[in-house]
């Protein structure tokens, strides 16, 4: 069964159509999931987009965005892989203003986790950040407008069963963030932050946990949520965007957190 992404929330991307014209996101994960909204919301707001994914039999964008996106098949995991992708990048487009890395390995192992289970957590998760980071500073340098966004994750300060492999990759990546913000603020003048969603119906949701919609908001959203429901896809894309705007242009090494109890 297709993946249906929610259009029910009402945002403000009528009003913000323009803040990104002329500019240029990496959006890693860009295929599928909240990647899959932020690439359709930095386009609705006048950015180009080039995707890294692994995966190139993602489910075609709407003839509306599809025009403006380049992909470039991308294993984050892999630095030289990250290198050279990003140099096509900017040969295609010319420049780099954003970078979201919205990549997870959703490995969740505890006591029997194994080496693979760690490697791939901590590879995938944390490392491919990195790659992308250094990858990509040194050429926004000369750019007016350059931020990175890196997706972390409640899991990273809350508790939860069954989680060690994951939550720990998770905290690692927030400690990036807080790391690279100094070397990127001095040194190339660019904004790091993170978004750190709660429960968010996507497609590695419906995969691994919840065979619904419904059944995820009868057994999260209701009970551990304040406002009663799950989060959607394009709700995450939004605070991603906002903080690569000019109206966060005072926000660095932040962690934005999602709706919880």
């Amino acid at each position: 069964m297709q993946f249906e992404y929610s259009k029910e929330i009402g945002l403000d991307s009528e009003i913000t159509k323009k803040r990104f014209e002329s500019e240029v996101a990496i959006v890693c994960g860009g295929g599928s999931g909240i990647g899959r909204a932020t690439v359709e919301r930095f386009i609705n707001d006048g950015a180009s987009v080039a995707i890294f994914d692994i995966n190139p039999n993602f489910l075609p964008f709407d003839e509306k965005y599809a025009k403006k996106i380049k992909f470039y098949l991308t294993d984050c995991s892999k630095k030289q892989n990250c290198v050279d992708n990003v140099t096509n990048v900017l040969d295609e487009f010319g420049k780099i203003n954003h970078l979201v890395y919205s990549v997870a390995y959703f490995g969740s192992e505890t006591f029997n986790a194994s080496e693979d289970d760690w490697s791939k957590s901590l590879m995938i998760n944390v490392a491919g950040a990195g790659y992308m980071i250094g990858a990509v500073a040194p050429l926004m340098k000369e750019n007016n407008r350059k931020t990175i966004c890196l997706m972390t994750s409640i899991s990273q300060v809350s508790a939860q069963p069954n989680r060690w492999t994951y939550g720990a990759s998770k905290g690692a990546l927030w400690t990036l963030v807080r790391h690279s913000a100094l070397e990127l603020a001095k040194e190339h003048g660019c904004r790091i932050n993170s978004v750190s969603p709660s429960w968010i119906w996507t497609p590695e949701v419906a995969k691994a946990d919840y065979a619904s919609k419904e059944e995820l908001q009868d057994s999260v959203g209701k009970h551990y949520h304040m406002l009663g429901r799950v989060g959607e896809t394009n709700e995450i894309a939004a605070a991603i965007t906002f903080l690569a705007s000019r109206d966060a242009s005072f926000i660095h090494g932040h962690d934005l957190h999602g709706e919880s109890s």
